[in-house]
């Protein structure tokens, strides 16, 4: 599905902003590399349209995780998600820095997202990531 499929119609900055809190927990929960190591046990392409052979990084990688138990490979699709979830810790980080200090702004439907209404951005998508609910709003 398409990032744009499920723009919310919001009709406040508080929904905006959970929205985009949720949908950047869903991206930063969904790796194509964990998806392929629990699918392929590699985290290397299977089929390339045009025919094009592995090149010797991919190959040495794809055997190297080839040769692992399935729960070393589970472990490391792990790792590469939590990286991955880290990753976008950092970014929700970033983006509440640069929101607060004024650099950028952010909106969802033409309404400015500012400072999080519950408790900022990096918690609220930690919370997100580990399955807790929105708090009720007031």
């Amino acid at each position: 599905m398409s990032q744009r499929d499920d723009t919310p119609l919001t009709s406040t900055t508080a929904q905006g902003y959970r929205w985009f809190i949720d949908k950047l927990a869903a991206i930063s929960g969904n790796s194509v590399l964990s998806n392929r190591i629990r699918h392929n046990g590699h985290p290397v392409r299977n089929a390339d349209p045009e025919g094009l052979p592995l090149s010797e990084d991919e190959t040495a990688l794809r055997d190297l995780f080839l040769s692992l138990t399935s729960a070393q490979r589970e472990a490391l699709g792990t790792l590469i998600e939590h990286s991955r979830q880290a990753a976008a810790h950092d970014i929700a980080v970033f983006l509440e820095d640069q929101i607060e200090s004024g650099t950028i702004d952010l909106s969802v439907n033409g309404k400015l997202l500012k400072e999080s209404p519950y408790s900022g951005y990096a918690f609220d998508l930690t919370c997100r990531l580990a399955g807790d609910e929105w708090p009720e709003e007031s």
